[in-house]
C-alpha cells in the first residue's frame, strides 16, 4: 500500500521506493544518490551534515553510508578503503 502497488485506486501519497537491493520499503535513497554521496564525500570539501540536509537523511546514515556500513552492495568509493 505505501509502494503504490495495492489499492492504487484510493490514491493519496506514495512513498518513494528505495534500491531493491537494499531490501527495504521505505529507503529514502536510491543506489545513484548513495553512489554520488561516496563521490562528493570523496572528492572533499563537504560535510556529513551538507550531504545529511540535502538527501534527507540523518548524519549518523551519511557516515554509515561513506564508510561502507549502509548500502555495502552500492558500488563508489568507500572511506577507508579506498582512500
Amino acid at each position: 500500500i505505501l509502494a503504490g502497488d495495492n489499492w492504487k485506486r484510493v490514491g493519496g501519497p506514495v512513498v518513494k521506493r528505495g534500491n531493491k537491493g537494499e531490501g527495504h520499503y521505505s529507503a529514502k535513497l536510491t543506489a545513484e544518490e548513495v553512489v554520488a554521496i561516496r563521490e562528493r564525500y570523496a572528492a572533499g570539501g563537504i560535510r556529513y551534515k551538507e550531504l545529511s540536509k540535502q538527501y534527507g537523511v540523518n548524519i549518523a546514515m551519511i557516515g554509515n553510508i561513506v564508510r561502507g556500513v549502509a548500502w555495502r552492495n552500492v558500488g563508489g568509493p568507500i572511506k577507508g578503503v579506498d582512500y
